[in-house]
Order: structure tokens, then sequence, then C-alpha cells
């Protein structure tokens, strides 16, 4: 029995929706951050570095530029997951739900738990779903 693939056209919808979400999202994270860094900090974003203290100084106040870039693509993501699951059919999605890349602890199942609620209602019914134990 051969494994179900979804058809190029549901995986390419799901990429460019993803990239249509996400890739704002994370350029609004990435220029408001610079927008802090600029206004909030008073920091010269043109200026070139002369000495290694200015390097380091760079590198200190665009480090956090990372953690915030991470948040917006989970925030993003979010409604992208609502999307996908109200878009896609009841086997695409199981194939989606197990194609799981690398596990971060507690976001990961997080994001599960949120994924399985969004997806529960497209269940398909099941003889044994109405009776009671």
């Amino acid at each position: 029995m051969s494994e179900y693939l979804p058809t190029l056209r549901t995986r390419l919808l799901a990429l460019s929706t993803l990239l249509i979400v996400v890739l704002p999202a994370i350029w609004f994270a990435g220029m408001g951050y610079m927008w802090l860094i600029e206004h909030g900090l008073k920091l010269d974003t043109q200026a070139k570095p002369q000495t290694l203290i200015d390097h380091l100084i760079i590198l200190v106040a665009l480090l956090p530029m990372i953690p915030v870039m991470v948040c917006a693509i989970c925030l993003a993501g979010i409604p992208w997951m609502f999307v996908m699951a109200h878009t896609l059919s009841w086997e695409d999605i199981q194939y989606f739900t197990n194609q799981k890349g690398p596990r971060l602890p507690l976001l990961s199942d997080w994001l599960d738990r949120l994924w399985l609620h969004m997806v529960r209602r497209r269940r398909p019914d099941s003889p044994t779903n109405g009776l009671s134990r």
C-alpha cells in the first residue's frame, strides 16, 4: 500500500500561503526592531563602525532581533494554521500533521495542541464517535 502524497497544487498552495503570511511578519518585526534601535536607543544605523567597541555595541544591539523574529514567525503561523485547517482536505491535514521537523519541547507541544484543536471539526465522523462507553 502506497503512502498518501498531497498533490503538487496542494503543496504549492500551502507553501505560497505560508510565505505570503509569514514573510511580511518577519519583515515587519525586523523593521520594527530597527526603528526601536534608531529611535528608542538613539543608535545611528547608517554609521560605519570605527572601533572594536562600535562593532560590539552593534552586535549586542542586534542579537535580540533573533527572538523577535522567532516570535513573529510563531504569531504569524497561527493564522496560517487556521487558514490551512479550513482549506485542506482531511487526507492533506493528516499528511501534513505527520510531517514534523525539528522539535522545540514546550513550543512544539503547544503548537501541536493548537493545530489539533483547529482540525478537530474537520475530522470525518466515525461510527463510534457518538457512542459512549
